[in-house]
């Protein structure tokens, strides 16, 4: 039996880069948070958005929580998505990553039952910010608080962890899209055309 999954999409960066809420750049017609919430909901029924400025993002008609503790970057963002969502296992992927591609998440979903952490991996790098967590993550978590330890990836450890390599990912994605973050002008401006042409 398929494991019932939900998403969350974490919106709470401080965005100084480029801009305090990077979701809400336009790529083509759509701003990119919207472009994720198009791909995630043709997968999971419950979608919920984690920023520390709700009001924000009233418009999408989406469950959105604050932090549950503040100043613990993406790794907060991970945690408070567990503790707020009603499902055991979340997608969950940044506010500033227009290209999702529904194929590999569809992929990675089928080993929930057997890991706490599916996780894909490009370049000799893993993607933690484009993976799935179960919420038997959150001990664990909150052991890397404690430490003041906030690289999110130091606690796949001490959990059931699967890392999807490279191979499989570039058979659903050869350009890797689905990694790309929008962190730059630079960013912004080299992928516009890109999402002119679809």
């Amino acid at each position: 039996m398929k494991e019932k999954a939900g998403a969350a999409i974490l919106a709470g960066g401080r965005g100084r880069r480029l801009i305090p809420h990077k979701g809400f750049l336009k790529l083509g017609d759509k701003t990119i948070i919207e472009r994720e919430i198009d791909v995630l909901g043709t997968i999971f029924s419950e979608i919920i958005i984690i920023a520390n400025h709700p009001e924000y993002y009233k418009g999408f008609k989406l469950k959105v929580f604050s932090d549950v503790i503040l100043n613990k970057g993406a790794l907060g963002g991970i945690y408070s998505a567990l503790k707020y969502s009603k499902t055991r296992y979340n997608f969950i992927t940044g506010s500033d990553m227009p290209y999702p591609n529904a194929a590999l998440i569809k992929y990675m979903e089928g080993f929930l039952r057997n890991y706490d952490v599916v996780v894909p991996e490009l370049s000799g790098h893993l993607e933690p910010l484009y993976a799935f967590y179960s919420k038997e993550c959150i001990p664990a978590i909150e052991n890397q608080f404690r430490k003041n330890d906030l690289r999110i990836q130091n606690f796949f450890s001490l959990v059931k962890a699967k890392i999807v390599n490279q191979k499989k990912v570039l058979e659903f994605d050869p350009q890797g899209l689905a990694f790309v973050n929008i962190n730059t002008p630079e960013d912004y401006h080299f992928h516009t055309p890109v999402a002119r042409r679809g």
